[in-house]
């Protein structure tokens, strides 16, 4: 319920005349992002990324590398440091 309140916060901040979806599943994130868009024919797939490389990417994987590999759509990454996507208590600082 609060994590799909916190997705309905972040549509809100969408400009008028842009179409969004958001859309709570629960699984492996990639599989589940990846059978989303296949699922709605979506246009796009906005994803941030944390951007890691080296050891911590190999230890981590990347789910926005699998999503830009195996999606059937394009797919738009952003760094959410850089862009602030993530708020605070969402895994990110905002700033």
């Amino acid at each position: 319920e609060d994590r799909k309140k916190k997705l309905d916060e972040v549509l809100k901040k969408i400009p008028a005349g842009v179409k969004a979806q958001s859309h709570l599943r629960r699984g492996v994130v990639a599989s589940e992002l990846i059978a989303a868009a296949r699922e709605i024919d979506a246009d796009v797939v906005v994803i941030a990324t944390h951007g890691r490389t080296g050891l911590s990417h190999l230890i981590f994987g990347s789910v926005a590398e699998r999503v830009v590999r195996e999606c059937q759509c394009p797919v738009l990454t952003v760094r959410e440091k850089a862009h602030g996507m993530l708020g605070e208590g969402a895994g990110g600082k905002k700033g």
